[in-house]
This record gives structure tokens, C-alpha cells and sequence, in this order.
């Protein structure tokens, strides 16, 4: 297994030189650098490509989650761990809903480092092992009868606006556990079962409760905007192919309409969305 790479930005320089000292020790990964520097952080980030970011919560003029978003805004696709002094549900929900993986609380303890950065190490060499089985399982080597949903969903997912985006890994998740149930059984499912699920496959025994509230968010997020993707092409083509393919089949098409008033000036208020629906058609996609 190779080394990963860590960039460490955290504004007390003794919290780096201490996560750097751990890791060293406890041969978790390569340090590429720490940064105290808020406004140099995104930059560093950029620089570096590192595997893993830790990161403070709070700077003086800023917070760990807009370097964040900033960073991955522009290119960064590393896993990002959040370091915090405080224990604050909300706040925590609210960053695993933007794309932190994991958090670590200060002062800095090393069982609970060597932990998280084992769990995200784990999570990424599982993601590596996956993406080499579908590279190899192509039509040309497996014969019509392979099972190519994971390209279907990546096209999907392009067609819909959100490839790429925060919870689309989730809603990626989601698919492979209820196309999998639907072999055994067609009963009702609840949501809640769903997203323990997907956090238990992305990210193991540190799915609690505030992570799993997360998932539901990233996916409501995604799910919403794939919606206000599709009015908008509604919008400038109400015979747009992609618009008439989806936008029945994933939402109640009077939540586009609206949405599509919204987009316009039209109305004052989003369309609603429908988890499960969005689900089913996905599935029912799949199986086209």
C-alpha cells in the first residue's frame, strides 16, 4: 500500500508540528506540508493534490469547510478530515453535508487519529480496488451479460447535472443497496435504512447518527439541484429530450413546473422533491 499523502492547515503551528509527529510515528502517511496560513490554504491544497487535508474548523477570518468548498471548487479531490474544538451536532451534520469524511476533536488525541486516518485510509484503498474491478469488467471482456450500472448511473448523473457534485457518491450508494435488495424482496423500504446503509458502505463503523442526518442532506442537496437543472433546460426548451426523459420520471412534474416559475420571476417559492420517487426512477432508469 502506498504512503498517503496528508497536508496538515491548522493556524496554531503546535497542532501541526503534533499531527505531524503522530503520523510519522505511527507510519500513517507522508506529510507533504502544514500551512498556518488561512489565505494561502486553498492554494497549498491545489499545490500539494494530497490524498488527505486536515483541517481547522475556525480561522480568524474564515472556516475550514469554505477552504473546503473553495478548494474542490477549483479542483481538489482529496478526503478531507476536520479538526474542531467543540462538539456541536448541528455543525457537524452541517459538514459532513458539504463533504467532510471524518472529524477529530482537539486537544489532539493520538488513538482517535490513528483511528480516523485508518478508516478514511481503508475507505480510499476500497475505492481504488473498486474502480481497478470496473476498468477491468468491460463489455469487451465480460460479454454482453456484464453489469454496466455503474457507467448508466455516471451517465445518468451527467444528464441530470449532478456527476461530480457533493452526494452523488451517496445517491451512487443508494442505488447499488436498493437494486440489491430488490433481488430479494419488493417491500416497502424506509429512508432511514437507506442512508444507514450507505454509511455503513462509505464509511464503515464511524456512521452515528449526525453522519447519517448528513448523508440525508448531501442527497436532499444533490436531488434538488438535479431538479433545478432540469427546469432550467425546461425552461429555455420545453421539448429538450433530456428534460422530457427525466423530469417526470424523477419528480412530480407539477415541482418542476413550479420550479420552472421560480426560474423565470415567476413565482417565489422552489419545487418540492420527493427522495423515494427520485430513487424508484433512478432504479427504473437503470433497468431500461
Amino acid at each position: 500500500m502506498n504512503m498517503k499523502r496528508i497536508l496538515i492547515v491548522d493556524d496554531d503551528s503546535s497542532v501541526g508540528t503534533m499531527l505531524k509527529f503522530v503520523i510519522a510515528r505511527e507510519q500513517l502517511g507522508e506529510v507533504v506540508a502544514t500551512v498556518t496560513d488561512e489565505e494561502q490554504a486553498v492554494d497549498e491544497i491545489l499545490f500539494y493534490q494530497p490524498d488527505i487535508v486536515l483541517i481547522d474548523l475556525l480561522f480568524p477570518h474564515t472556516d475550514g469547510i469554505r477552504i473546503m468548498k473553495r478548494a474542490m471548487s477549483r479542483g481538489a479531490v482529496g478526503h478531507f478530515i476536520m479538526i474542531s474544538q467543540a462538539h456541536d451536532k448541528n455543525m457537524e451534520e452541517m459538514a459532513y453535508k458539504e463533504g467532510i469524511d471524518f472529524f477529530v476533536h482537539k486537544p489532539i488525541n493520538v488513538l482517535e487519529i490513528r483511528k480516523v486516518l485508518q478508516n478514511v485510509i481503508q475507505i480510499m484503498e476500497m475505492e481504488r480496488m473498486l474502480s481497478a474491478v470496473r476498468q477491468a469488467v468491460t463489455p469487451a471482456a465480460a460479454g454482453p451479460a456484464a453489469d454496466d450500472s455503474e457507467q448508466r448511473l455516471r451517465e445518468i448523473f451527467a444528464d441530470i447535472g449532478i456527476l461530480g457534485m457533493t452526494g452523488s457518491r451517496e445517491i451512487a450508494a443508494a442505488a447499488r443497496y436498493l437494486r440489491s435488495r430488490r433481488r430479494h424482496t419488493r417491500q416497502e423500504y424506509q429512508l432511514s435504512d437507506v442512508y444507514q446503509h450507505i454509511g455503513y458502505e462509505l464509511y464503515g463503523s464511524e456512521c452515528d447518527a449526525a453522519r447519517q442526518k448528513g448523508i440525508e442532506q448531501k442527497i436532499r442537496r444533490a436531488i434538488q439541484k438535479a431538479q433545478s437543472h432540469l427546469a432550467a433546460r425546461g425552461s429555455e426548451d420545453f421539448y429538450d429530450e433530456i428534460f422530457t426523459e427525466y423530469a417526470s420520471r424523477l419528480f412530480d412534474f407539477g415541482q418542476v413546473q413550479q420550479e420552472m416559475r421560480m426560474l423565470q420571476g415567476k413565482g417565489s417559492q422552489s419545487g418540492k422533491i420527493n427522495t423515494k420517487k427520485f430513487f424508484e426512477g433512478i432504479l427504473l432508469k437503470l433497468e431500461d
